[in-house]
């Protein structure tokens, strides 16, 4: 059955979220700001999708529950040039050479960028996400649907490099059954940006 709760303590549990976002978006920023994940055990980042996924993902629960000062150093967190990013978009792309889950970056970032563009209204958000989903569908080249597993490139502003990703792909599908295998409903999230 439901729990009953008492309206009083809304306030307080609210505070309570708010605190614990905060501290865990700060220990975020100062043990892993440019990996995607904190392991909190050791205070160490994590790369798995090589885009800053918490960063992304982050941006509108912060702005949500109130953090406007933690907002705003993500925000400039994604809109500084950086190594994946080199002109400040606020769009990252995984290394052309590294295959990532190509669901995962489409709702961490793609996503992430889209809600946060829809509650703050930021027009680069949306710009931002449409520069990201440019690079999603980049994985389709070869096929309706995008395999699990992808090199990510922009297909228009780095041919070279998507071409590149995409021979990649195609090599390494003829030795890994999986990475070849689309999922549904991995697919199934595209239709939700």
């Amino acid at each position: 059955g439901a729990v009953e709760t008492d309206e009083e303590d809304w306030p307080e549990r609210a505070g309570a979220v708010r605190a614990a976002l905060r501290d865990s978006f700060r220990a975020y920023e100062r043990f892993a700001g440019g990996a995607d994940d904190l392991r909190p055990t050791s205070n160490r980042g994590r790369q798995w999708l090589w885009s800053r996924a918490t960063l992304y993902d982050s941006l509108d629960s912060l702005l949500v529950t109130g953090l406007d000062a933690d907002y705003a150093s993500a925000i400039v967190a994604i809109f500084t040039p950086n190594i994946r990013d080199p002109f400040g978009r606020g769009a990252p792309e995984p290394p052309f050479y590294r295959p990532v889950s190509v669901f995962e970056y489409h709702i961490r970032v793609v996503e992430g960028l889209l809600g946060a563009f829809e509650v703050s209204g930021d027009r680069r958000l949306l710009h931002a996400a449409a520069h990201a989903a440019d690079v999603v569908l980049g994985s389709f080249a070869f096929g309706s649907v995008p395999r699990p597993r992808a090199c990510l490139a922009h297909p228009w502003r780095s041919p070279v490099l998507w071409g590149i990703a995409r021979i990649i792909d195609a090599v390494a599908a003829r030795f890994d059954d999986e990475r070849d295998c689309a999922s549904l409903a991995a697919t199934g999230s595209f239709g939700l940006a």
